[in-house]
């Protein structure tokens, strides 16, 4: 199965190329199983055409690596807005609560047969509920494409002035400038599978980058000892809300991950397993970053690493290089939504390719949409915290905590009184918390008092082991 942009646009269940991999019979790889579930979930593609299905355990590093991304770099920082013991607990309770959600957001699919979250949500409140889905949908990944601009170009920037000091001559902003045209080619590829292996040496770098900052963290504390920490932190605590739920924005891919299993009903047990993970995981790095580097350390914890040391611009330039490789992936669902909005689908012919016109067109669009992070992430640099805060409060809230108990609730029949109870207490908790966590981060922005984060100041090690 190929995922090109007739699939992508297609509305209709797909045929044609899945069913070639299915006779086959080749057993498909974990990354190609990856990018399978994405374009099922983007391009309502026939679930029936997967072939073998993943197993459990694939299955468990396939919903890990929807969540695991750049958003862990930040969360150290986020525990510092909240505090540390509450920060931890408010992490478990999120991890308890979105394993909760994403299996009534399951359970509310296979009532209803539809593939998309938008198209549940059509089934549910119509096409202004759609609309609503669509929109949560495109503004997180393209917070994300932004966020990943600011971390690119900070960390560029970083590592030049390291070893040149020539920070003076190229500021900072023109970073974001040159990475557009370098990213813009990879988000016109129409043939996601070309991204595998990158997309896998992107996964390798980030983990191998995350034990290496767990590590200094440990050094740090071990030499130094821990800094002074807060447990609860009341006036920033609704800036730790938004970044702690944006590091939970892998829910748009839990349904068709699900489908593509060998065993949908051991789903379940695999995502509660993956939640554990990365609520300790989660946890756990942010709270030895925090009390290894202190109330005062840069938002993106890759900047707090020691200055001019070779393996640490070797991390930095290895995490700029698998955030690259990962941008096109995390700006396809975007993508795809709006191009849908723009462009009217083709007929459902597999085999024949788009028109030449409709191509170039759709590139164009990509490269300009691209160049739109790229603008806005110069603006959100001034405070990548907060601007992260904003995209998780806007977005990532109704995804995880709106959208599926009140689908669950309006679709699912013959519910207990128990489960409709708990499905209004979350959605009510899902828009208090967005609007409750929302106002005070715009706020900041209106008052003017942000200050920017991500500029480093050079900081000379105590030794050069790190």
């Amino acid at each position: 199965m190929v995922l090109d942009e007739r699939s992508a646009l297609n509305p209709l269940k797909g045929q044609g190329d899945g069913k070639r991999d299915s006779i086959s019979g080749r057993r498909k790889s974990l990354t190609e199983s990856y990018f399978e579930s994405l374009g099922q979930e983007y391009g309502r593609e026939s679930l029936k055409d997967v072939g073998e299905g993943t197993t459990n355990f694939q299955t468990f590093l396939l919903v890990f690596k929807s969540f695991i991304g750049t958003g862990v770099l930040v969360l150290p920082k986020a525990f510092v807005n909240g505090g540390v013991l509450a920060s931890s607990l408010f992490m478990v309770f999120v991890a308890i609560l979105n394993t909760y959600v994403m299996i009534k957001l399951s359970t509310t699919k296979d009532v209803v047969g539809e593939g998309r979250l938008q198209d549940i949500g059509r089934l549910a409140g119509g096409k202004y509920m759609e609309a609503w889905v669509s929109f949560s949908i495109v503004f997180i990944q393209l917070a994300c494409g932004c966020m990943y601009f600011i971390f690119m170009g900070s960390t560029l920037y970083s590592v030049v002035e390291e070893l040149t000091g020539c920070h003076e001559y190229i500021p900072e902003a023109w970073y974001f400038v040159i990475l557009a045209p370098l990213i813009a080619p990879l988000v016109c590829i129409r043939d996601l599978k070309k991204l595998t292996y990158p997309a896998l040496l992107a996964d390798v770098l980030i983990v191998g980058g995350l034990v290496y900052i767990f590590a200094y963290g440990f050094y740090r504390i071990g030499d130094d000892g821990h800094k002074p920490y807060d447990l609860f932190n009341a006036d920033k605590f609704p800036i730790f809300l938004g970044t702690a739920l944006f590091s939970f924005e892998g829910v748009c891919l839990v349904l068709p991950i699900k489908s593509a299993m060998k065993d949908p009903l051991s789903y379940p047990r695999v995502l509660m397993s993956v939640m554990l993970c990365l609520a300790c995981i989660y946890t756990g790095f942010a709270v030895i970053n925090y009390l290894a580097h202190g109330k005062d350390m840069e938002t993106a914890i890759i900047l707090e690493l020691p200055h001019g040391s070779v393996p640490v611009v070797c991390v930095q330039l290895a995490y700029v290089m698998a955030i690259g490789f990962t941008f096109p992936l995390q700006f396809y669902p975007a993508v795809q939504v709006l191009e849908s909005l723009i462009w009217v689908p083709p007929p459902p012919l597999a085999d024949e390719p788009l028109p030449v016109g409709i191509i170039m067109r759709q590139n164009m669009f990509r490269v300009v949409l691209t160049t739109f992070a790229a603008v806005v992430a110069i603006g959100g640099s001034t405070s990548f915290d907060n601007f992260t805060a904003l995209g998780g409060a806007m977005c990532s809230m109704p995804l995880l905590f709106i959208f599926p108990p009140l689908f669950h609730y309006l679709l699912v029949p013959n519910l207990s009184t128990t489960e409709k109870v708990i499905d209004i207490i979350i959605t009510a908790m899902g828009a208090m918390l967005t609007m409750g966590s929302r106002r005070p981060i715009a706020n900041k922005y209106s008052d003017g008092k942000m200050q920017r984060t991500l500029k480093r100041e050079l900081k000379v090690p105590e030794t050069d082991e790190w």
